[in-house]
């Protein structure tokens, strides 16, 4: 090789600082590439200046060797996402020979067919030369390889001849005489060329990724260049299309037998002859125009969501752009419109944009048509649930052939006229006026989100939303509809099997502003328990939810404060109740804040019951028998609480027989007959509310 002839480079490259910049990449014997100027001038010698053989299924070529082969530099860089991409040779002679030796007058160079082998080692070949210059002059030249997912298209056999990669590119425009097949789910960069295709265009996407059409730049897909087809069919069963370049065609067709997955037309298409399109969803981001001739049209199958977005409109001058809907979901959105349209097999369409007429074919399932908001139609005929937003300006004329049918007009409820806050004890309850037709009301806090009342009513329990936030809110309330733009087709909200003859949006909203004061939760879930204290003493324990925002409480104890109780961080505060009485006792709650901006709270109130046991002791009963009235008087000194006495004893009666006796009183005095001194007498105190029976206790009668 001569090491002093210096490569010719592509003017576009910049020089980096260092040689340590230049990147080397060496492509596997399919990698896709562009042509080099000069093919054989490339030694195919070794170091030792013998030819080289290549293996015995491929032929030996001699190279060149009068001049090193230019690279040009190509700005991607390469991706290993994919597998290397073959760039197919077109037929065409094979490269002359060398010329053999003695032959005086040297023959013209020519461009020769080159073996996988051979284009590997002219690569090499190429990096290594760029190299030595590079060392030589002390600089450091970027080169860069094809990106092996682009498969580069120059001719119909092109799009034939391939072995790998992700897309096509055209390196020019191109005319194509016959049926081509864009296959493998493969994209199409136009690279803003035209390709013109005198036969049927069929892009054939069997995977699940999305198969696109136009001029890729930085990643996305434009619409530059364009595409001129007799036909164009699409295939795409599971995966999506996109189209982003202008289309022309004579005819546009979804794979019969099998609808698309996921359709989206972001060029203008001119269409001269039939669109059929069925798929899962379709989306029309660009205008469609239809040309002369009855075939001109669009006709959409089995769609489950179509969205147009822009016109489909007649190319030819008074002359309606046909568009039919055959089992169709659709919206036409604001910017959407469609000059003839007619539906059938039970077709749902709900239109912001502009009809010219619509039209239905009738069938065993009636076909739906909203027409909302700022729409425009000309006229409806025969669409058997047709629902029509009343609105200033808006008017459509309805036709039934069989004079049997009427549409539901949709309206907006009214404003409603007043709204206000009201405070309700320890909540706050946001009112708002009634409104006619209305199947309930809806509040919002600030912007946020909309919160519908129970069972229609015109009030909501505002007191959670502000609870943790002092300040000016603002309070806002509308009246609730039973038509929804989320559900444009139920026409029979209340189910009973009948259109009505109005359905109603929901209202514009009304608004007030209300000045919230944080005042603290009242403390909630009080219940008192008891536990084992010292000495086997009985410890009763208040317990209650930890209120938000809340420093410390105050317990009062049958209106004592027993002293402050900080707050916890746990879900409840448990507090050690004293100052309780046997019986009855009241016991409250407030929670505070150390922040003097938070009022306390309001009061938390219940009431405990402290069981006690009445005590009685041997001195606290006396029993005197009096020899002369033969009598024994028994005294009590009553505990607390005591209300009834047993006395339990013993008679002998007239014929010596003892009898045990049981007496109950509620004197603490009383006389028995009978009772002798030295006898005994069993006394217990029977309690009455929070006292227990006292234990029984015996005492002796004495003599006075």
């Amino acid at each position: 090789m001569d090491d002093n002839k210096t490569p010719d480079v592509d003017e576009k490259e910049t020089s980096p600082s260092s040689v340590n910049d230049a990147v080397l990449v060496e492509p596997d014997e399919d990698t896709p590439r562009q042509e080099t100027d000069a093919v054989g001038a490339q030694s195919a010698d070794d170091e030792h200046g013998q030819e080289n053989s290549e293996q015995e299924d491929e032929p030996t070529e001699a190279a060149e060797q009068e001049e090193t082969p230019s690279v040009e530099a190509v700005e991607e860089p390469a991706q290993s996402d994919g597998g290397d991409a073959e760039v197919p040779s077109s037929e065409g002679e094979d490269g002359a020979q060398a010329a053999p030796q003695g032959e005086s007058e040297p023959q013209p160079k020519q461009r020769k067919k080159m073996s996988p082998r051979q284009k590997k080692r002219v690569a090499i070949a190429c990096v290594a030369a760029v190299l030595v210059v590079a060392i030589v002059l002390g600089i450091a030249l970027p080169i860069y390889f094809i990106n092996k997912d682009k498969i580069f298209v120059s001719s119909a056999e092109d799009f034939l001849n391939y072995d790998d990669g992700t897309y096509f590119v055209l390196e020019d425009d191109l005319t194509v005489d016959g049926d081509v097949t864009i296959g493998r789910g493969y994209a199409l960069d136009l690279n803003g060329h035209a390709l013109i295709v005198n036969g049927t265009l069929t892009f054939d996407n069997p995977g699940t990724g999305e198969a696109a059409v136009g001029t890729l730049k930085k990643g996305a897909w434009t619409g530059a260049g364009s595409i001129d087809a007799d036909n164009v069919v699409i295939v795409a069963p599971s995966g999506s299309f996109r189209l982003c370049a202008p289309l022309t065609v004579g005819g546009l067709t979804t794979s019969e037998g099998t609808r698309a997955g996921k359709l989206f037309f972001d060029g203008t298409i001119v269409c001269n002859g039939t669109m059929s399109v069925s798929a899962a969803e379709a989306t029309f981001g660009a205008n469609v125009s239809f040309g002369e001739g009855d075939a001109a049209q669009a006709i959409f199958t089995d769609v489950d969501s179509l969205t147009i977005n822009a016109s489909m409109t007649s190319a030819v001058e008074d002359k309606p752009a046909k568009v039919t809907f055959d089992d169709v979901t659709a919206t036409i959105n604001a910017a959407g419109a469609v000059d003839d349209l007619t539906l059938k097999g039970g077709s749902k369409v709900i239109s912001f944009g502009a009809i010219g007429t619509a039209r239905s074919e009738g069938g065993e399932t009636p076909d739906t048509l909203v027409l909302a908001q700022n729409f425009t139609c000309g006229a409806v005929v025969d669409v058997a649930e047709l629902a029509i937003e009343l609105r200033e300006g808006n008017s459509v004329n309805v036709t039934y052939t069989d004079g049997v049918g009427a549409p539901t007009y949709i309206r907006r409820l009214e404003t409603p006229l007043d709204i206000n806050v009201n405070p309700d004890t320890d909540k706050l309850v946001a009112a708002v006026a009634e409104v006619g037709g209305a199947v309930g009301y809806q509040f919002s806090v600030d912007g946020g989100e909309w919160l519908s009342a129970e069972n229609g009513s015109h009030e909501y329990d505002i007191t959670e939303l502000l609870r943790s936030n002092t300040g000016t809110h603002t309070i806002s309330a509308r009246a609730a509809g039973n038509f929804s733009y989320d559900d444009p087709f139920a026409l029979d909200p209340d189910g009973d099997g009948t259109r009505d003859e109005f359905l109603y949006l929901t209202s514009e909203s009304i608004s007030c502003e209300y000045v919230y004061q944080i005042e603290l939760s009242t403390p909630t879930g009080l219940t008192v328990s008891t536990e084992s204290g010292e000495g086997g003493a009985t410890n009763y324990v208040l317990s209650f939810a930890n209120v938000s925002f809340a420093d410390y409480y105050i317990v009062y104890v049958n209106g004592v404060d027993i002293g402050r109780q900080d707050a916890t961080d746990g879900e409840f505060m448990y507090v050690t109740l004293s100052g309780l009485k046997v019986g009855s006792n009241s016991i409250r709650v407030t929670a505070h804040s150390d922040n003097p901006d938070i009022l306390p709270s309001d009061e938390a109130m219940t009431s405990l019951t402290v069981q006690g046991k009445l005590v009685l002791t041997e001195e606290s009963v006396t029993a005197v028998y009096d020899s002369a009235s033969e009598l024994t008087t028994v005294t009590i000194s009553a505990p607390e609480g005591a209300s009834v006495f047993k006395l339990e004893y013993t008679l002998i009666d007239s014929q010596g027989e003892a009898q045990k006796m049981t007496l109950y009183t509620s004197s603490t005095s009383v006389n028995i007959r009978g009772l002798f001194s030295g006898t005994t007498i069993t006394v217990t105190a029977i309690a009455g509310g929070a006292y227990a029976d006292s234990d029984a206790i015996t005492v002796n009668v004495f003599g006075a």
